[in-house]
C-alpha cells in the first residue's frame, strides 16, 4: 500500500503544479494583454487631445466678427453692400509654338542643322 500512496501523492502534486503553473501563464497573458490595451488607449488619448487642441483653436478663431466675414466672403462668394470683388486668377500655362516658328512655319534650329548636314551628305554621294 506504500507505494500506491506514493504514487498517489506525486500525481496529486504534478496536478497542483500543473493547475498552479496553468494560473500563473494565463495570469501572465492576460497582463500583457492589459498593458497593449493601455498603450494603445494612451495613443488614442494622445490624439483625442492633439485634436481637441486644434478645434478649440479653430472655435477661438471663429469668435471674431472678422473671422466669420473673411470665410463668408472666400467661401460664399459673398460681399457687402458697395464693395467691388477682384479675382485675381494665375496664368494659364500655353503650348503655343515660339513666335518665329509660328509666323514662318519653320523647324528648330537644331533640326535645320541636322537635316543640312543629311543632305549634304547625300547630294556628296550622288555625285
Amino acid at each position: 500500500m506504500q507505494p500506491l500512496k506514493a504514487a498517489l501523492l506525486n500525481v496529486l502534486v504534478i496536478a497542483v503544479a500543473a493547475i498552479i503553473g496553468y494560473g500563473a501563464v494565463k495570469t501572465s497573458l492576460r497582463a500583457f494583454d492589459l498593458r497593449r490595451e493601455t498603450q494603445n488607449v494612451r495613443e488614442q488619448i494622445a490624439a483625442l487631445e492633439a485634436k481637441k487642441a486644434e478645434l478649440s483653436e479653430r472655435l477661438r478663431e471663429w469668435k471674431y466678427p472678422a473671422t466669420i466675414e473673411r470665410k463668408i466672403k472666400s467661401d460664399l462668394g459673398l460681399k457687402r453692400p458697395g464693395e467691388q470683388v477682384v479675382i485675381v486668377a494665375e496664368p494659364r500655362a500655353t503650348s503655343a509654338p515660339i513666335a518665329g516658328e509660328a509666323a514662318t512655319g519653320a523647324m528648330p534650329w537644331w533640326r535645320r542643322l541636322i537635316s543640312a548636314f543629311f543632305q549634304s551628305q547625300e547630294m556628296k554621294t550622288e555625285q
